[in-house]
């Protein structure tokens, strides 16, 4: 239960959703909570360097052992809310995360000291709708919008994963947005100012 994930089964469908992402040849990508590295072959298929993370021992040897001729790819047994990006560093994700920690990994991929490109996250549904505000705007979603275009671009079957997951899972994408709505400078007060009018008017 400690490392417990739903895993995609699918191999074929992981290399389409790759394939119609924005991630191309020579790309840095992360996959966060790698496992066994499904998604991390077919983000090599696809030409891109590919560095992932894995908390759970048995499964980083697993996949260490799988690529272990493939000089573009690096894994590291690591907790990824502990990890640090190499400052400067370009960089996209596509993973398929814990859905225990998803608002922890959000918050650092977006709000961190590094933030990628594109990010391509496999999440629960209720959360991604919450980040994308596809429901009405939350204060989450009124906080990412300015510097990310947000959209649920895919939707699983509960039947694509095993273990078979209890609840609607869907791709969400985080696309960095090359001219920021709201200018960094003035990031913090825009963010003051949501936070009031949501949660402090009342």
């Amino acid at each position: 239960i400690k490392y417990s994930q739903n895993e995609i089964a699918d191999k074929k469908l992981i290399e389409r959703l790759v394939n119609q992402s924005s991630i191309t040849k020579g790309d840095m990508v992360y996959d966060i909570g790698s496992g066994a590295g499904i998604i991390s072959e077919a983000l090599l298929n696809k030409g891109a360097r590919v560095t992932a993370i894995e908390k759970d021992p048995r499964l980083y040897y697993e996949c260490k052992a799988r690529f272990l001729k493939q000089d573009r790819f690096e894994v590291y047994i690591d907790d990824f809310l502990e990890w640090e990006f190499p400052r400067g560093q370009r960089f996209k994700v596509f993973s398929n995360i814990p859905f225990f920690h998803t608002a922890e990994i959000v918050n650092k991929l977006l709000f961190g000291i590094a933030s990628p490109e594109d990010c391509y996250l496999v999440i629960q549904k209720e959360a991604a709708e919450k980040y994308s505000g596809v429901q009405g705007d939350t204060l989450t979603s009124l906080l990412i919008k300015p510097l990310f275009w947000v959209d649920i671009i895919y939707y699983f079957r509960r039947t694509d994963f095993r273990p078979v997951p209890s609840v609607d899972v869907v791709l969400l994408q985080f696309e960095k947005r090359r001219c920021q709505l709201v200018p960094g400078r003035y990031y913090g007060l825009y963010k003051n100012f949501v936070v009031f009018c949501r949660e402090g008017a009342g």
